[in-house]
């Protein structure tokens, strides 16, 4: 299982998603992958300090060689799930890539973007993917 994770810059909510759900992933003995991206990401920018910092504290994960790519259809197209963050990401994706539509997979409730904010919000913004990541793969798993 491909999954695919979509914020906005691509260096807080989905680099530490990835990473959660990667980590997730292994001790589950589920294969795939997972990665990244963002709908107005710049090339080649590293994940924010603190999100490295609330990833390497909350999980011991290290995302410091992540760089942020944007969205493009060959992510689309090679990912079996797609994550978004918010409600706001499913429009611009769908209109992009309305084959898209089935692989969407939203959380309950929008993950808030830390961008800017202490560590302690990004440790919170960390906690919230972790729940989201754990009602995703349930649901996908079931769905097999």
């Amino acid at each position: 299982m491909n999954i695919l994770f979509i914020c906005t810059g691509n260096t807080c909510r989905s680099p530490m998603a990835e990473a959660i759900c990667k980590k997730k992933m292994r001790k589950l003995k589920i294969s795939g992958n997972t990665d990244s991206c963002g709908t107005a990401a710049v090339p080649n920018m590293p994940a924010t300090e603190n999100a490295v910092l609330a990833i390497k504290e909350l999980y011991n994960l290290n995302i410091s060689k992540h760089l942020s790519k944007p969205l493009n259809v060959e992510l689309i197209d090679k990912a079996d799930v797609i994550f978004v963050m918010s409600q706001r990401h499913t429009m611009p994706l769908i209109s992009l890539f309305p084959e898209c539509k089935d692989k969407l997979y939203v959380p309950q409730n929008d993950i808030a973007d830390p961008y800017m904010s202490s560590l302690e919000v990004y440790k919170e913004c960390a906690k919230e993917l972790e729940c989201a990541i754990d009602d995703m793969l349930s649901k996908v798993s079931q769905n097999g």
